[in-house]
Order: C-alpha cells, then sequence, then structure tokens
C-alpha cells in the first residue's frame, strides 16, 4: 500500500509538523510514503525521513497564503484538483491522508482521491466553529473517514455535517525526540517558553501583556517566543511599548525545537483558539509545567487543571499573569505538575498512536484491493 499525505506546505506549524511526523514514523516502520504540498519546496521548515517521497504539485497550483479558503478563487481549487488528481495516479497512491486546514486543499486533495476511486481519510485540522463552512465541511463529507484529534471535536463536526461522518478519534502524534524524562526539565533555565505561528489566534500579544504585569517581580525570568508570521513586527512593537526590553525574545523556531524544550522550565499556550494544540502536547511530554487558556477545544481536553497543568478562564490576562507567576515561583509546583503531564499525554506517545492508525488503514484496505 502507497499512503499518499497531503498537507498545505512544510513550513513551521502545527498541521504541518504533524503530516511530517505521520509520515516519517510510518516511513520508518517500512511503509511506502509520499509526501505531497502545493507550491515549492523552498519554504520547507520540516524535513520528512530520508525514506519518505517528497513531492510538490507545482507553484501554480499553490494556495498561496490561505487565499483559496471557502470563498477564494474556485478556479484555483479546480487547478489545484487537477493537479493532485495527476499526482496520485502517476504515484499509483493506494490511500490519501489529507490534513484539511480550513483552506481549499483538503476539498481539493479529497475530491481528487474520489475522482480516482482512491479511498481517503481526511484529518480535521481546523476548528469547525472558525472556518467558512463551504470547502471545509465539504472535504470532511468527500472521505471515507475523518480523523479528528479529540471526542470533542468529532461531536462539532458532526453536528456541522448532519451527522454524514465516519469519524475515528487519533490524538496527534509526539515527536520521539521531545520525550524524555521530567528531571530534565529541572536544569532548564528560569524561561518561560511559548511556541507557534505568529497570527493573532496564537494571542501572543496577551502572553506579552501578562509577562508585564509580573516582569517586576521576577527580574531573573526571561519569555522566548519561537514562531513566524504575519504579527511579528507588531509583537515586537507591542514588546517596546510595555517595555521588556532584554526580558522577551521572539525568534524564528530552530530545528532542535526538542531542545528548545529542554531549556525552559514553564511553557505558556495563550491562544485565542485551538484545536489541539500541538506544541502543548509536546512541552507536556518533556516534563515542562504548563499554563493555557482555557479556549472552547483543545487544551480543557489535555489538561487537568491543578493535576497536569493550570487552565485559566479565556481573556482573563491578570490571572493568567497570577497563574504563569506561581509556577515561576514554585519548584514544588512545578514538579507536581510535570509529574502528571507525560501521563496526562501519553496516548499521544508514537507508538498507541501509529497504533490506531495502523488499525484505520486496515479498514481502508479492503476499499483499496476493491479498487
Amino acid at each position: 500500500m502507497r499512503i499518499a499525505v497531503v498537507v498545505s506546505s512544510l513550513t513551521l506549524g502545527g498541521v504541518q509538523r504533524q503530516a511530517c511526523e505521520l509520515a516519517s514514523a510510518w516511513a520508518a516502520r517500512g511503509r511506502d510514503v509520499v509526501l505531497i504540498t502545493p507550491g515549492s519546496r523552498a519554504d520547507d521548515y520540516f524535513t520528512p525521513h530520508e525514506d519518505v517521497l517528497r513531492v510538490a504539485v507545482g507553484a501554480e497550483a499553490s494556495l498561496g497564503d490561505r487565499v483559496l479558503a471557502a470563498g477564494g478563487p474556485a478556479g484555483g481549487v479546480r487547478a489545484l484538483g487537477r493537479a493532485l488528481r495527476r499526482s496520485f495516479g502517476e504515484l499509483a497512491a493506494d490511500v490519501a491522508i489529507v490534513f484539511a486546514d480550513g483552506s481549499g486543499l483538503g476539498a481539493a486533495a479529497a475530491g481528487a482521491a474520489r475522482k480516482l476511486r482512491v479511498p481517503s481519510v481526511v484529518v480535521a485540522a481546523a476548528d469547525p466553529a472558525a472556518e467558512p463552512p463551504g470547502g471545509y465541511l465539504k472535504a470532511l463529507r468527500l472521505a471515507h473517514f475523518v480523523v479528528t484529534p479529540t471526542d470533542r471535536v468529532a461531536a462539532a463536526l458532526l453536528r456541522a455535517t448532519d451527522r454524514q461522518l465516519r469519524t475515528e478519534t487519533i490524538p496527534p502524534v509526539i515527536p520521539q525526540s521531545c520525550l524524555y524524562s521530567s528531571a530534565a526539565a529541572a536544569s532548564g533555565l528560569n524561561r518561560v517558553l511559548a511556541v507557534g505561528s505568529l497570527t493573532p489566534h496564537n494571542g501572543f500579544d496577551l502572553l506579552l501583556r501578562a509577562i508585564a504585569r509580573i516582569r517586576t517581580d521576577l527580574p531573573d525570568w526571561s519569555l522566548r517566543i519561537l514562531g513566524h508570521g504575519p504579527e511579528h513586527a507588531r509583537l515586537l512593537s507591542l514588546t517596546e511599548e510595555l517595555e521588556l526590553g532584554q526580558a522577551v525574545e521572539i525568534e524564528d523556531a530552530p530545528d532542535d525545537l526538542a531542545g528548545e524544550y529542554r531549556s525552559a522550565r514553564v511553557f505558556a499556550l495563550p491562544s485565542r483558539r485551538e484545536v489541539f494544540a500541538v506544541s502543548l502536547i509536546e512541552a507536556m511530554a518533556a516534563g515542562l509545567a504548563v499554563v493555557a487558556f482555557d479556549c472552547p477545544t483543545g487544551p480543557r481536553e489535555i489538561i487537568g487543571h491543578r493535576s497536569s497543568g493550570l487552565l485559566v478562564p479565556f481573556g482573563k490576562t491578570e490571572l493568567f499573569a497570577e497563574q504563569l507567576a506561581r509556577l515561576m515561583t514554585s519548584p514544588k509546583l512545578r514538579n507536581h505538575l510535570c509529574g502528571r503531564a507525560r501521563q496526562a499525554v501519553a496516548g499521544s506517545f508514537p507508538d498507541p498512536v501509529m497504533r490506531r492508525w495502523e488499525q484505520l488503514l486496515g479498514k481502508l484496505t479492503t476499499a483499496a484491493t476493491t479498487r
């Protein structure tokens, strides 16, 4: 069985990281895998396993920066669908795994697979409440199965599609490099770490305001934000406005994200919305104490409040600052949360996640053989 994994790009981002990790995990287990993106490979941040065949279908069919979201140019979506259909045929794909992120890619790829009678699985990688319903829901309806990170997301999608989906709940896979004992976190710096694309929904502006509230009382601590995106200049300006100076670093994420987790003691997730925060489960697996806003989906399904992390009602920036300060000043609390955090995300460790994917592929084998 040749598995075609389709994602919008391999630039820095949780969805892109998951697609790369999934393809690499299959390749490491001896599967025949091809990883397909629209557009050029020049902006790739992630590098898949050496046995993954990496394919780009051509810049003329690129999604660009989500320009083909549901309401975007239909001609572009059709061109992308034709390019993907050619790729599936030339590569003799038996199964298509499509990461639908709210752009036109999901519908284009799932539609291309259906026209070739290639069984497809669409990974629901966007918040259904935050996306235009047309293209995103169309991608889900075209799939043989829809994979969701949590049962809550599955329920939301079933409501949105009048229960016309076959869903499987499989959480994102944590990279092997992030799995190490919580003792490693004890050797980290007095640093709060945050990771993600620099976009409004990730809420880094809220995190900066929270840090500004407690900086005077904790002068030996710093904040490090890793990511890139359209908010970079605005966040730098806000850092100056809040007079945070050398207490804050905003930089592109390095190749070694696991090393960044090891260098910190606290992880902050100030997101306004999430589907399933990949960086959060990675930080918890790495043994960091975590604090997150309780946005509509994601964190509350990962963190047990006061057991494996701290949850703050969304928008309560002052309270978020207080909870950060608790973690920064209490090694005992950090150690308590760190020990429970790894247990809380054990279901996302590579072996259990890949077993569930193999079971799902088994369900698709009959369809592929029939074709």
